[in-house]
């Protein structure tokens, strides 16, 4: 009796590196508009559980009066965003194959793929976020000590103050350093999660690979979201009801051009 089971050769399991330039970033960013626009009533769920949950962090942090979380907890929320756009990765495929889709189908091929993998990698960054909460905690407790402050005084700290500057400086370090570390385990694991059967670890040494022989574009691509989810998350959040779903979109057709 012939099985539908799929093996995954060797090959399947060390999947090929292209070296890509800037032009893959331009094309990348123009497919992912361009699936964003082919059904948008979907892309934007996926960017309002971003942008809602983002909210909800932050008035959180200012319900229970930790004012100095706000900043590291807008910063950090970033972190999940490949976790949460791996729906909009599956919808790029499935447009990418010519496949009708809706909601269930996305849910539903998700579990029948790499589902418990994707599940893994996803607590991982989770996991990463919480690390980033307490080593914010660590370092506003070394400079300001005990001390609980409003959100208005915080500010006028950061600004005026060489306690403040230091926290800024400290902070923003420690901060960039986790986020490389996150986009470069990230960036095409969970793409390749929703592609192939292939386990977490698998996924993460690829991306990596990616990110070591492509470190300018990769370094490029990484400033972009950046800048891009900053202009999002200053209106309040609200940005990041489009500006997800458009990135989503566009680390799948990045990672279909990294990736052979």
């Amino acid at each position: 009796m012939a099985s539908d089971r799929v093996e995954v050769s060797a090959e399947a399991a060390a999947p090929v590196i292209r070296i890509i330039t800037g032009e893959d970033i331009s094309a990348a960013l123009r497919d992912g508009i361009a699936d964003f626009a082919a059904n948008p009533v979907l892309g934007l769920f996926f960017g309002s559980v971003y942008a809602l949950g983002g909210m909800a962090v932050t008035v959180a942090a200012l319900w229970f009066d930790l004012a100095w979380m706000v900043f590291p907890a807008i910063a950090g929320f970033t972190l999940i965003g490949p976790f949460v756009a791996v729906g909009l990765y599956e919808m790029s495929r499935r447009r990418e194959l010519g496949l009708s889709f809706t909601p269930f189908d996305i849910l539903s091929a998700l579990f029948r793929r790499s589902g418990r993998e994707i599940a893994i990698l996803g607590a991982g960054l989770v996991f990463v976020l919480a690390v980033w909460f307490r080593i914010a905690g660590l370092i506003y407790a070394l400079v300001f000590g005990s001390e609980v402050v409003t959100i208005d005084a915080l500010i006028t700290e950061l600004v005026t103050t060489p306690q403040g500057l230091l926290f800024v400086v400290i902070g923003n370090a420690a901060g960039a350093l986790i986020a490389i570390f996150v986009f470069s385990v990230s960036v095409v694991s969970f793409p390749l999660l929703v592609d192939r059967e292939v386990d977490f670890v698998t996924a993460i040494i690829t991306s990596i690979r990616a990110v070591v022989e492509n470190p300018l574009v990769m370094l490029g691509w990484a400033i972009l979201i950046v800048a891009i989810l900053a202009v999002a998350i200053t209106p309040f959040f609200l940005g990041l009801f489009i500006a997800l779903p458009i990135l989503g979109h566009a680390t799948w057709r990045l990672y279909r051009r990294v990736v052979e």
